[in-house]
């Protein structure tokens, strides 16, 4: 018994679609509401709702250097902590809507594997 390489290639493009396509799904179940209501909480909240690892990580990598950019030249901790909470609603407000954009991504990727169910798009 020898193993085709072509079909061992073909095997896990298929298991990542199909990875894809239960990600996908899962996004597009999500509540619009509920993930604005956890990143009201904290803007992490919403990330792990909708779990988006890879999105939750390049925005609190961008977030933190902003945030260094923006405190790192206060000597006293506290004026720091007082400058940065005041990034706060807009670091709530940019993971608001980075996590709703894509539930609607998911969600029009869904209509459109709906109207077209052979996956040509």
């Amino acid at each position: 018994m020898t193993l085709d390489p072509n079909q061992i290639a073909t095997e896990v493009e298929q298991e990542k679609n199909r990875h894809l396509i239960i990600k996908t799904l899962y996004l597009s179940r999500c509540k619009i509401w509920i993930m604005v209501l956890l990143t009201l909480l904290t803007p992490i909240a919403a990330y792990i709702y909708t779990r988006r690892w890879k999105a939750m990580f390049f925005s609190f990598l961008t977030i933190f250097f902003f945030l260094l950019i923006y405190v790192g030249d206060e000597e006293d901790f506290e004026r720091a902590f007082n400058k940065g909470a005041e990034l706060a609603p807009i670091v709530a407000l940019a993971t608001g809507i980075d996590n709703w954009l894509g539930i609607c991504r998911a969600r029009q990727k869904v209509i459109l594997w709906n109207r077209n169910p052979s996956g040509d798009s």
